[in-house]
């Protein structure tokens, strides 16, 4: 859990003009200032989090001219849903936190390389098209910042000379975590995003990763569950209702 906290705040800490703040009682505030709701926002590391804490971080991010969120672990308690009420969060959004052990270095499928500042803007493609999304949300993970940060490596399977999936990976110890994995809609059900997913893995492994861990949603949980991920526990992220 601990290591997902400090690579969103790596990732974050890419972005220009993202700053963070961090409670007494371990409330985390981050600012992306990138129009996704989960990037911005109040994350709580404690089941019982510290409601004035949560509030004061509130009323911070309610004054920024962004999409923001309040994450909790499981179900928030009556004193912190009087907070989400108060600023209109009331739409939740779960996301699963799964691991996996890493017994060994994963096998590197044809077509699978790392991705670099100039492939910019085959990777924001993808992502673009693959989470299907606006640009301006996906276009900033594909910043030559992130690209090319030490602590992570990007990686991008091409078909026939055509870019279809990609995924990125940041290490931090013994943990790789896996972010940005896309596939474009007409190259689904082909082993692309199991392609990346295994790069990824392989390549925190070969850097002394022994665990690999990230965040899915209800429709993509059973995916990863194929590869062996585990769900270790569900948080919630509440957004504007």
């Amino acid at each position: 859990m601990r290591a997902l906290f400090g690579t969103l705040e790596r990732v974050v800490g890419r972005v220009p003009g993202a700053w963070r703040r961090q409670g007494e009682h371990t409330t985390r505030l981050l600012v992306s200032r990138l129009p996704l709701a989960t990037l911005n926002g109040v994350f709580t590391e404690r089941l019982e989090p510290d409601a004035d804490e949560v509030a004061e971080f509130a009323g911070v991010l309610a004054k920024e001219d962004v999409p923001w969120s309040v994450q909790v672990r499981g179900e928030p308690a009556p004193a912190l849903e009087k907070i989400l009420r108060a600023h209109g969060l009331t739409q939740p959004h779960a996301l699963h936190l799964m691991a996996k052990e890493l017994d060994g270095p994963a096998p590197v499928r044809d077509g699978v390389r790392v991705a670099g500042a100039r492939d910019q803007q085959d990777y924001a493609d993808v992502l673009t098209m693959g989470f299907e999304a606006p640009r301006e949300v996906m276009g900033p993970f594909a910043s030559p910042a992130l690209l090319e940060a030490p602590w992570a490596t990007a990686y991008l399977r091409e078909q026939d000379g055509e870019p279809v999936a990609t995924s990125y990976a940041v290490r931090d110890g013994r943990h790789v975590g896996l972010f940005n994995v896309a596939t474009l809609p007409r190259h689904r059900r082909h082993g692309h995003g199991r392609a990346v997913v295994e790069a990824a893995m392989g390549g925190g492994y070969a850097e002394g990763a022994r665990w690999a861990y990230l965040q899915a949603a209800d429709d993509v949980s059973p995916w990863y569950a194929s590869m062996g991920f585990r769900t270790l526990e569900t948080w919630t992220y509440f957004l504007p209702g």
